[in-house]
């Protein structure tokens, strides 16, 4: 599964980091972190899949560990593995099934994807 990331995604991150008076409030590292991957497809990590944020695997030359990256920055998913996927919101494990987790055998609290 791959993530391709908006080009504009630095100009977005500022933007969602500006107040309403002019003042960015953003962090220099996700700045310099979405300048090098903007327009990249980038490896998500599939052990852990969430909904609207993905886990991108480390970048070779940009990025030493996992790194979270909000769906606000992707412009595509590229061979989706959540399709018939859920989240379980009692045990935080992710289901291979819509209708009964199988980690806890619960089904009233699968968020599916």
């Amino acid at each position: 599964m791959k993530i391709k990331i908006k080009k504009d995604a630095l100009t977005l991150y500022i933007r969602d980091n500006t107040d309403w008076h002019g003042h960015y409030h953003g962090q220099d590292q996700w700045e310099v972190f979405l300048a090098n991957v903007a327009g990249l497809e980038l490896e998500v990590d599939e052990e852990n899949l969430f909904k609207y944020e993905y886990d991108v695997l480390p970048v070779h030359g940009i990025t030493k560990s996992k790194i979270r990256i909000l769906d606000d920055y992707v412009e595509k998913v590229i061979d989706d593995q959540r399709v018939g996927k859920a989240r379980c919101d009692f045990c935080n494990h992710v289901s291979l099934s819509t209708d009964l987790c199988t980690s806890c055998g619960r089904s009233d609290y699968l968020e599916n994807f």
